[in-house]
């Protein structure tokens, strides 16, 4: 599997990733969902919250998903695909229980 993870502002273990996340009747190797992932560094552990499709076909670099917060860890930026095949910038929003502040 492949993927992109980016770390959240707060720097204390929120993080973005746009591939490895699966559900149970996606293809194999489906690589497509946008996920928030809680690490807990010291008890070793993952929890994933998948929040969208993003639509990429991983044609290229171009068309990968790089997720990325915004400054405020509100929301998340990424380029997704359509139904043609063609890219756009998406923008979604963390759920609420998900936020964390921004370090000062």
């Amino acid at each position: 599997r492949y993927g992109h993870f980016q770390v959240g502002p707060a720097g204390d273990g929120l993080l973005v990733c746009d591939g490895y996340y699966q559900q149970d009747d996606d293809p194999p190797g489906g690589a497509r969902w946008l996920s928030l992932v809680e690490v807990d560094w010291q008890a070793e552990r993952l929890a994933w919250h998948p929040l969208c499709s993003h639509g990429s076909p991983w044609r290229s670099q171009d068309d990968h998903p790089h997720p990325i917060f915004d400054h405020r860890g509100d929301a998340v930026w990424f380029t997704g695909g359509d139904d043609h095949g063609h890219r756009r910038v998406c923008r979604i929003a963390v759920p609420g229980p998900l936020r964390r502040p921004p370090l000062n």
